[in-house]
């Protein structure tokens, strides 16, 4: 499956709320950048064990691109947690005042 196709995929399960994640152009312009020097060569000889064919750069691009996806998801979801609890926590009620206390002010 090529990365217009999982982009496309992935795409169609993401709601409007993730606006914080970038979207496949955005890990292609990481990836692109990050794909200078040796950052290829070291992708392939980090994968190279798990693989049962000789990797490429087109195949290291690829891991790479899919990684930076894959936590990019991890980070949305911690996000979209982190909103719902701070919605499902009550907020503090008002401070009461005795009597007294409210005479006073």
């Amino acid at each position: 499956m090529d990365r217009k196709h999982q982009a496309d995929r992935g795409s169609k399960k993401r709601n409007a709320t993730s606006a914080s994640v970038k979207g496949p152009e955005f890990i292609d312009q990481i990836v692109d950048c990050a794909a200078g020097g040796d950052f290829l060569d070291q992708t392939i000889a980090v994968w190279q064990p798990y693989a049962d064919h000789p990797l490429t750069r087109e195949d290291a691009r690829e891991i790479t691109h899919n990684v930076v996806g894959f936590f990019s998801i991890l980070r949305e979801w911690a996000e979209e947690e982190r909103r719902a609890a701070a919605l499902a926590e009550p907020s503090p009620p008002p401070p009461q005042f005795s009597d007294a206390e409210a005479n006073e002010k």
